[in-house]
């Protein structure tokens, strides 16, 4: 009789408590013992939460021991802003029964939170307190795997596809969302929920922020894919989720396409080149703020010095490039077999003005006798082109300094006549024309010119002879 007391005076507190409140659906297939799973999800901070845990209660416990009922009264050890509803409402769950929990809310936790569940088991071995049988934790998840960019005004995804893959190439690569308040032909919308991504390649995976996939109108989010993979052709994904509007709930697939394009190679293999390792062996030279592309091709032949057979070469990067330029090799896995063929593109813009530079080719050859460093066959330089480096030119009756020059270029002509200056650009476009006087400085105000490298052409105007010589603009 205190028994049945004790379960109707629960049953009268836990209605009054859960009345009117959000429940979750009970999983009547789940057979897992106490709470599935048996930790919640991860707790981003400062993002909305909701998650549910499926209840099970054995009829028959730990020992043997026969449980009739299981109470619930409280979980306390929850965050501040999330909050719990339990179903069914009264909180009780018979033995071989079931029932859920729905966690929800908005906290700014500072680390995860052990939870304590408080209530009654009943069994054959007397009440026992469920917290000697449950235990739960909400932990806090690590940092977002992408930042927000709360400016964004792009509607859906941005950008709207994303940039292609290399095949072998580590990829990282995030996509803005930005979910309007105001969708096509005017519906509101309330929400979107980010259900999945499907359709990407092996090897590439993703993670959102916010962590539940759930981005309000007029909200935003963000998506990071990232790994590694060899796709043989684009990728088009589908967005799977829905968007929760005023005309009724819609695949988000309707509103957001997306793709992840297959990089084409960036240079042309020349199948007909049998000059071993790199050709050209030494890069042309560069110049300096000038756009530089140059290709070399790669040939590695199946038998080496002294007669081994190489089976692979394996190029793993190439350092002492100068500042600004870069390189791709293709294929882009960097494998050459025996006999085979590849090339690089380097290309980039530098500043420097000076200098050769020794590039090492960074790699292993696998051979017949043994597996060999790949620089201990292949060496490449590339240098600076021209006279920029040089502080002053002197070209005949013409002295230039500094070169290169930011604001002014100090012109001297030691002859005692007069000349006439002419500046071309790159493009062979005149930027300027004056006249020069011998004998005494000449200054010129290159402040408003665009960086890059300059002609200069002087005329006796006497003689007509023509001195030209070059200057760089920084």
């Amino acid at each position: 009789m205190k028994k049945t007391t004790t379960l109707i005076a629960i049953v009268l507190l836990l209605i009054s408590r859960f009345t009117g409140l959000a429940q979750c659906t009970i999983d009547t297939s789940n057979h897992s013992n106490g709470f599935n799973p048996t930790n919640l999800p991860c707790i981003t901070a400062n993002v909305a939460y909701g998650q549910t845990q499926q209840i099970y209660l054995p009829p028959v416990g730990p020992g043997g021991i026969t449980i009739d009922s299981a109470a619930f009264v409280s979980i306390t050890g929850l965050p501040a802003g999330v909050t719990y509803t339990i179903n069914p409402a009264s909180g009780i769950i018979m033995g071989n029964g079931h029932g859920c929990i729905w966690f929800s809310g908005t906290s700014n936790p500072a680390g995860g939170s052990p939870l304590t569940i408080n209530g009654t088991a009943y069994t054959s071995a007397g009440n026992i307190p469920i917290s000697n049988f449950v235990t739960d934790t909400l932990p806090l998840c690590a940092g977002p795997p992408c930042t927000i960019d709360t400016s964004n005004h792009s509607n859906g995804f941005n950008p709207t596809n994303l940039p292609c893959i290399n095949p072998f190439v580590a990829y990282s690569q995030v996509q803005q969302i930005y979910i309007p308040g105001v969708g096509p032909g005017g519906i509101t919308i309330d929400s979107a929920v980010f259900l999945s991504i499907t359709g990407l390649p092996a090897g590439i995976t993703y993670a959102g922020n916010p962590a539940n996939g759930i981005v309000m109108g007029n909200g935003r989010g963000c998506i990071l894919f990232s790994g590694m993979a060899n796709p043989t052709a684009s990728s088009p994904l589908t967005i799977n989720g829905t968007a929760y509007t005023s005309a009724g709930n819609i695949p988000i697939s309707n509103f957001v396409q997306d793709t992840l394009p297959l990089c084409g190679p960036p240079c042309t293999v020349d199948t007909s080149n049998h000059s071993n390792g790199f050709n050209p062996t030494n890069l042309p030279c560069i110049n300096p703020l000038v756009p530089y592309s140059q290709v070399q091709q790669i040939y590695i032949p199946g038998v080496g010095p002294g007669g081994i057979t190489i089976d692979s070469a394996s190029f793993t990067g190439i350092t002492g490039l100068p500042a600004g330029i870069t390189f791709e090799v293709y294929p882009s896995n960097g494998i050459i077999m025996g006999n085979g063929r590849g090339c690089v593109l380097f290309s980039g813009t530098t500043n420097i003005t000076s200098g050769t530079f020794g590039l090492t080719v960074n790699g292993t050859l696998t051979t017949s006798g043994g597996i060999f460093p790949a620089s201990n066959f292949i060496t490449d330089t590339v240098s600076i082109c021209g006279a920029l480096g040089v502080q002053q030119i002197n070209e005949g009756n013409l002295k230039l300094y500094p070169n290169p020059a930011n604001d002014v270029l100090n012109v001297e002509w030691t002859v005692q006549t007069t000349a006439e200056m002419t500046v071309t650009n790159m493009n062979g476009e005149q930027v300027s024309h004056f006249e020069i006087v011998g004998g005494k400085l000449n200054t010129y105000d290159v402040h408003d010119l665009a960086s890059g490298i300059y002609t200069i052409s002087i005329v006796d105007k006497q003689t007509r002879e023509i001195h030209t010589t070059r200057f760089a603009k920084f």
